[in-house]
């Protein structure tokens, strides 16, 4: 009976020790490390700060992949920066609820069941240690959009 105690505690232990999401965080995008200073980006837009938060902006990223876990963009991904570095990135599929339906998909497929929402309420997360991924589709502008972030607090370099 000890044994099996043991056994259990240690099984609780490893629960613990490793957190549940089960995904492969990514650990920036486009060749581009999270927390990586502007000024090293090469090919993006000007940077548009925030009016109201000045350590926030974003630019977009003028030659940067345009596709991501076979989720095609609709244009160029936006880049955001926190305090001058790299913390995210937004992007927009091309229109369609069958787009929506792809990219809800081939996600699942490779990171697992989302942490929060479902296909059917066209809103997904996927929630790791230090990063998080959603996916969202909106009926009113018809196309799905990305949205890759790393938490501050985690971000390397801060």
């Amino acid at each position: 009976m000890k044994s099996v105690k043991v056994l259990f505690a240690f099984t609780m232990i490893l629960f613990m020790a490793f957190p549940a999401h089960s995904f492969v965080e990514p650990d920036g995008f486009g060749g581009y490390r999270w927390g990586q200073k502007f000024e090293e980006f090469q090919s993006m837009g000007p940077l548009l700060v925030d009016d109201e938060d000045k350590d926030l902006a974003l630019a977009v990223a003028l030659e940067a992949p345009r596709s991501w876990k076979d989720l095609v963009f609709r244009g160029s991904p936006s880049f955001i920066f926190n305090a001058g570095r790299f913390e995210g990135v937004i992007a927009h599929g091309n229109p369609g609820q069958a787009e929506w339906e792809k990219w809800s998909k081939t996600l699942e497929e490779e990171l697992g069941p989302p942490s929060k929402g479902s296909p059917g309420a066209f809103d997904m997360q996927w929630d790791g240690e230090y990063s998080g991924i959603a996916i969202s589709f909106d009926p009113q502008q018809n196309a799905p959009g990305l949205f890759i972030w790393v938490y501050p607090e985690k971000t390397p370099g801060q």
